[in-house]
């Protein structure tokens, strides 16, 4: 039996405010480069959720057709997928990296919002977890100011 992921209290200062957040603790995770986050897993099917500046930015490299509206707030769209996998995957390469999606950017992280409090989770399934260098706040606290910037917060 898995143990439940603990959790540390971190801050940002963001906009003249502290924000608080959760992270996981002592968590160790490099990206493998595997591109297993662009493609279904045996037992779940990937839905790469967009949002209306995702599908603009997208747009502007000259793509088209890569996508499906969902309307479901913030995240309005979602990525077409192609035999189980993102139709921008090569391999194990994005074919849009520099231009990828919010959610792209992020994994295997994703952050929850509850009123004023954020909590940073980590999908279990990302090969690269327990691989490469213990993430500390720091780590954390990019990945929520990037995210709060991009999403206009």
């Amino acid at each position: 039996m898995s143990q439940a992921p603990s959790y540390n209290l971190g801050t940002l200062e963001y906009k003249g405010e502290t924000v608080e957040f959760y992270y996981p603790a002592d968590f160790v995770w490099s990206c493998e480069e595997c591109g297993a986050c662009c493609r279904d897993l045996p037992d779940r099917k990937r839905r790469i959720l967009l949002t209306d500046k995702d599908v603009k930015r997208i747009e502007r490299v000259g793509k088209d057709s890569f996508y499906e509206e969902t309307g479901e707030f913030p995240f309005m769209s979602v990525m077409n997928m192609e035999k189980g996998e993102c139709i921008f995957l090569d391999g194990a390469q994005c074919e849009i990296y520099d231009e990828r999606a919010l959610l792209c950017r992020t994994y295997p992280f994703w952050i929850e919002r509850y009123n004023d409090l954020f909590m940073i989770r980590a999908d279990p399934s990302c090969p690269g977890i327990g691989e490469g260098i213990e993430l500390g706040e720091g780590f954390f606290q990019r990945l929520l100011k990037d995210v709060l910037e991009y999403m206009d917060y």
